[in-house]
């Protein structure tokens, strides 16, 4: 492992504790004469230096502490360091990048090579790892996706103040502790006490962030949500019941004292909002308690949840009723289709023609604001943003997308066809027409069109002059056709008949 130093060559401070170098501090950081702020950059695997010796693991106390010239951390830093049959992890990374306030992002893949599930100790394993890390932004989703408890019987303190005071912080990963399976632990106290304590760039909760966490077989809860959130002065809308469905009971016999504080001096509603319906958990009131120690009453935070139904494929927007269609669908008017292939258009276009000759359902999202409309009625119908074509012999229809203003508008396409036009000239879709056409305004095309267009009983998707004319396109998407599966097919001739003639871009 290597470091660099502000042009000096830097050697080391390892500190023993007990003498025993195996269970000693390995640091940076000294109280008093210390240089830890002098360090500005690290690369390498500090597992290669300390791995995991017959069961005994290296810890990493405070380490880093301090570290304030840190922007970025390596994604080896701890890759060497197998944990998958070590039975105790507890205090690991205790205090590890504290006070890194330089610190802009952090590798998903921090932790990959930490597997905890044969632990059955966490305890205290991740208290104050980043805390005071007011450079960061955000957190990736898979940051501890290998921190799998499934075994551990004690889990408490393990993400004791982990974000304390990470200002910097707009939002959570909603699956940041999916792999946190806490069914067979014992002793939960403090495991999430004031682990975002002070982050004041929250805005939400994420709907999911605790789904994971299992208090079924707990004896000792006590002070497990302790001030999680406390002080996240801009966190608003109102707390999902999905967000601690195994953890919540209404009437079980959890520990009172388990949810002191959790949202206290937070914007969380108080009173569930139009459309919902309040989730009683008999947890309202210590939410938001002011202090336990004088008993001194605070406001109520409540559960609210969705009268409606959620589509598949959709999300509901943290604090809201609203849905969103989730990554790699779009909306079609109350439900989500796959967006299974997308043209955006260049940034001077207030319109894309395209022809169709399949036969089937089809959704089309002009996005923008954009209209879709059918210039011709043979051979389909057009309702919305679908598409239904009966079936045919030949014959193409023409469609539209228009919007208000010029932009580099995203189209994107769902459904499959059904059928295919019997005359090889009939492209099942193409963005070229002789007259009126628009095909000079496709800058980017991606994703599959095999998904919507596949091989149906033998008969193939032709794509005559499909790209014909599209001299805005610089490149093709490796996956274009990558669904089409011909390996059975007698006859493919003219499929690809003048396809991409007239790129002149590539």
């Amino acid at each position: 492992m290597h470091m660099a130093i502000r042009g000096c060559t830097y050697s080391a401070f390892w500190w023993c504790r007990h003498g025993i170098q195996h269970n000693c501090n390995r640091r940076f950081y000294k109280e008093s004469g210390g240089t830890q702020e002098k360090v500005a950059s690290i690369d390498g695997d500090l597992g290669k230096i300390f791995p995991v010796i017959s069961g005994a693991i290296p810890r990493f106390n405070e380490t880093f502490y301090g570290c304030t010239g840190l922007t970025s951390l390596p994604s080896t830093l701890f890759a060497s360091i197998d944990t998958s049959s070590t039975k105790n992890t507890g205090r690991m990374f205790y205090y590890t990048f504290s006070g890194c306030s330089g610190l802009t992002s952090l590798p998903a893949t921090l932790f990959a090579s930490v597997d905890t599930s044969s632990a059955t100790n966490t305890g205290n394993m991740f208290q104050n790892t980043f805390y005071g890390c007011t450079g960061l932004t955000s957190l990736p989703t898979g940051l501890f996706s290998t921190i799998n408890t499934q075994s551990a019987t004690n889990t408490s303190n393990m993400f004791f103040d982990t974000f304390y005071g990470c200002t910097g912080l707009t939002s959570l990963p909603a699956t940041l502790f999916a792999s946190v399976d806490t069914s067979s632990a014992t002793n939960t106290s403090y495991m999430f006490a004031e682990t975002f304590y002070g982050c004041t760039g929250l805005t939400s909760l994420p709907a999911t962030l605790f789904a994971s966490v299992d208090t079924s077989s707990a004896k000792k809860t006590s002070y497990m949500f302790y001030r999680t959130f406390l002080g996240c002065t801009n966190m608003t809308g109102y707390i999902p019941p999905t967000t601690f469905p195994s953890t919540i009971v209404p009437g079980s016999s959890s520990s009172a004292n388990m949810w002191y504080q959790t949202f206290y001096n937070t914007q969380l509603a108080t009173t569930c909002p139009a459309g919902t319906s309040q989730y009683i958990t008999g947890f309202e009131s210590d939410w938001g308690y002011s202090n336990e120690n004088t008993s001194t009453s605070g406001t109520n935070r409540v559960s609210c949840g969705c009268s409606g139904t959620l589509p598949a494929n959709a999300s509901w927007v943290a604090g809201t009723c609203n849905w969103t269609c989730d990554s790699g669908y779009f909306d079609i008017g109350g439900t989500c289709a796959e967006d299974k292939f997308h043209v955006t258009t260049t940034s001077d276009a207030t319109s894309l023609v395209f022809t169709m000759t399949a036969t089937g359902t089809f959704y089309v999202n002009c996005g923008d604001g954009g209209t879709l409309t059918q210039n011709t009625s043979n051979h389909g119908t057009l309702s919305g943003q679908t598409i239904t074509r009966t079936a045919v012999s030949t014959g193409q229809t023409i469609y539209t997308c228009s919007w208000p203003s010029a932009g580099a508008h995203t189209v994107r396409f769902g459904g499959a066809a059904t059928g295919y036009s019997t005359s090889t000239n009939d492209a099942a879709i193409s963005f070229y027409k002789s007259s009126g056409g628009t095909q000079a305004k496709v800058a980017s095309i991606d994703g599959d069109l095999g998904k919507i267009f596949p091989v149906i009983s033998g008969a193939i998707p032709q794509f005559s002059a499909t790209f014909y004319g599209c001299t805005g396109l610089t490149s093709l998407p490796s996956t274009l056709f990558a669904s089409i599966d011909i390996s059975s097919v007698k006859n493919t001739s003219r499929m690809f008949n003048g396809t991409f003639y007239g790129c002149t871009g590539f």
